[in-house]
């Protein structure tokens, strides 16, 4: 997506579908690395209030139960997949036509003294097949 798109964050015009690739390894299962990021606002528990994420074609979302997405200033989109008790956020920046950012995962067991299991990660626009 062109950065200009990203000068006044509209939900329509980042709607879409997405091919995440993940730079690092993980401790909690990943979500889906083909999603779709909805325009459609969500009402139910956790998505209530917040655009929607769903996978591609359908298919599964593993263990994660709700996902949705928020924009974040002018030219960043916040994006949660949850569980309830384990949450996976990845928080990208436009660069030109591709997304660059962070992945983090959080369980509700805390472990003083670690840190999150984060990587980087790169988002970029794709057919939705």
């Amino acid at each position: 997506m062109p950065a200009a798109a990203w000068t006044q964050v509209i939900p329509d015009s980042i709607a879409g579908c997405y091919q995440m690739t993940i730079d690092g390894q993980l401790e909690y299962e990943l979500p889906p690395q083909q999603f779709t990021l909805m325009s459609e606002m969500g009402a139910d528990a956790f998505e209530a209030d917040d655009y929607l994420i769903r996978p591609v074609n359908a298919s599964p979302g593993g263990r994660y139960r709700w996902a949705y997405w928020r924009p974040m200033g002018q030219d960043s989109v916040l994006m949660i997949w949850t569980t309830g008790y384990t949450v996976t956020s990845v928080h990208v920046e436009a660069r030109g036509d591709t997304l660059h950012g962070r992945i983090v995962q959080r369980d509700d067991a805390i472990i003083v003294g670690e840190r999150d299991p984060e990587a980087r990660v790169i988002v970029v626009r794709s057919q939705c097949s």
